[in-house]
């Protein structure tokens, strides 16, 4: 009953984000990641593909290859950014140098 009203997956998100936020205060990568996916999805946080694309930057900065991949799309769609920009070229090279291979596999194509 708890589950289906909504307080337990209430209570389950800000723990995410607590565990999270705590994590990015200590500069961990994949803790930016991830809050920017959860930004992109508008899991446990209304959607906010702006305040997505500042989280992967984080990541990016760090050489998160997932991140650079999720700033691609983000470019290629015009999703919080300024579309048309070169930049989604310029991501997808850089993650792909970073070894995450769906951005290898695009840049084959």
């Amino acid at each position: 009953m708890l589950y289906k009203n909504g307080l337990l997956k209430d209570a389950r998100c800000d723990k995410i984000m607590d565990l999270l936020n705590s994590s990015a205060q200590k500069d961990f990568e994949l803790a930016y990641l991830n809050i920017g996916n959860l930004y992109s999805t508008g899991e446990c946080v209304n959607r906010d593909m702006h305040e997505a694309v500042i989280w992967w930057e984080k990541a990016s900065i760090k050489n998160n290859g997932q991140a650079e991949f999720n700033l691609a799309g983000a470019y290629m769609r015009g999703d919080g950014v300024f579309p048309g920009s070169g930049m989604a070229d310029i991501y997808l090279k850089k993650s792909c140098s970073h070894g995450y291979a769906g951005a290898c596999d695009l840049l084959k194509k």
